[in-house]
């Protein structure tokens, strides 16, 4: 008898040291744990957030990287990163880039002369707004010995300047809103892409509008002489639009006359012609045509908004 107990004692004293197989961790020391794996998940996104935010920067897509730093400023995982300062340099970029558009480069040195932001070799935008402001400097020396540009053209002779081209800016940044839609400028000096392609240098040598190979010439000034198609503002929602649904419009002067394409390709390949077709949209005519008349445009409600661009493959039919 006394074994058949002492063997039940054992058997007890060997369940009690298992537990039953159940986890006996310290509720409060495993949340800690979970905890500690979550912020350094958090961590690596925000990381790489900034990374590809700091690449769109070098890119001059400053729509894009402003988009990315409001991402990792939502997620807020309190982690040391100087996000804000660094949207804070963008955001100032974007402002400069268009003062240097309508050409006022007193407004450019007031704001940067001691500008923290600009001073600050840490943040993204630091060299491009030091370029800037450097390059105000040489421009507002120049006009001080050359205070007549030898370029200039009378005002009544001007179609397109660089005031027009900010008025534009503005106009498609209001439309886009109304429009539940963003557009990107697209211009030699801010790159972009359409399905892969390079906007606008690869592009310009293979468009059709209506069908007809068209020679098309990017121009940031237009006179009354200027004869042949010209290329004054190019806008895409390729990167903020959804797949299968991007726009990319051209809005240019042809003898005189300013007339609106678009393409809304489904694909298209490196070697594919472009073809553009006039735009629907009455709004975008009449602002246009306002902006080039060098009138103040009023942005119409949504109701008066573009009817749906007609979708087409990529058009390798084309002669």
């Amino acid at each position: 008898m006394k074994k058949i107990y002492l063997s039940m004692a054992l058997t007890v004293l060997l369940l009690a040291g298992c537990g039953g197989g159940k986890d006996t961790t310290d509720p409060l020391t495993k949340t800690s744990q979970q905890s500690v794996k979550v912020e350094r998940a958090d961590e690596k996104y925000v990381r790489q957030l900034l990374k590809e935010a700091q690449k769109q920067v070098a890119e001059n897509n400053l729509t894009r990287a402003l988009a990315l730093y409001n991402q990792a400023l939502a997620h807020d995982p309190n982690i040391k990163h100087d996000i804000a300062e660094n949207k804070a340099s963008v955001e100032l970029l974007r402002q400069v880039e268009q003062l240097e558009k309508a050409g006022n480069y007193q407004q450019i040195k007031e704001i940067l002369a001691g500008n923290k932001l600009r001073k600050n070799n840490k943040l993204v935008a630091h060299e491009k707004l030091t370029v800037s402001y450097q390059q105000a400097l040489e421009q507002l020396k120049k006009e001080e010995h050359d205070p007549a540009d030898q370029a200039a053209q009378p005002a009544e002779n001007l179609l397109w300047n660089a005031q027009k081209s900010l008025a534009l800016s503005q106009f498609m940044a209001d439309w886009g809103t109304t429009m539940h839609q963003q557009y990107n400028e697209i211009s030699p000096d801010k790159n972009g892409h359409f399905y892969g392609v390079a906007l606008p240098q690869d592009l310009l040598a293979k468009v059709y509008l209506d069908g007809e190979k068209t020679e098309v010439v990017w121009r940031n000034q237009v006179t009354r002489k200027t004869r042949g198609t010209s290329l004054v503002g190019a806008y895409s929602d390729a990167e903020t639009g959804m797949p299968h649904q991007k726009h990319l419009y051209f809005f240019m002067i042809q003898n005189g006359e300013p007339k609106i394409y678009v393409t809304r390709l489904s694909k298209a390949k490196m070697n594919d012609p472009f073809e553009f077709k006039k735009t629907k949209s009455q709004a975008l005519k009449n602002g246009f045509e306002t902006i080039l008349n060098g009138q103040s445009v009023t942005m119409p409600s949504a109701s008066q908004g573009t009817p749906a661009e007609t979708t087409t493959t990529s058009s390798t039919a084309l002669p």
